[in-house]
């Protein structure tokens, strides 16, 4: 089986949905052990590590580890995202007041 390897814009469902069609057109069974470290090796590298310490036995049980612990990786993302975004619109808000706050300021000591 050729190495199939996880784009870094590609989800785990994706890599999973992929990696499981091209065993099935290259007729490899799942039980096949070579398959679990094929699989293993294409994952993102945190998530492969991650994985490891559960120790997986079989390809399905390794899917889905893979695809709980991408899912809750992409909540984090997302998450620290929208912190971000908040901050700065806090931060453009905060700078707006001021520019009005220095104005007043300057007509009252005019």
């Amino acid at each position: 089986m050729a190495l199939l390897q996880a784009k870094s814009s590609q989800s785990v469902q994706e890599y999973t949905t992929e990696f499981k069609k091209m065993a099935i057109m290259l007729g490899i069974p799942p039980k096949n052990p070579d398959v679990l470290l094929k699989y293993l090796g294409g994952l993102h590298c945190h998530l492969h590590e991650q994985i490891m310490l559960f120790k997986p036995k079989s390809v399905d049980e390794t899917c889905v580890q893979a695809q709980y612990l991408g899912n809750i990786r992409l909540k984090r993302v997302q998450s620290s995202g929208s912190k971000q975004k908040e901050q700065q619109d806090a931060s453009k808000d905060g700078k707006k007041k001021k520019k009005g706050e220095d104005k007043k300021m300057a007509a009252i000591a005019h």
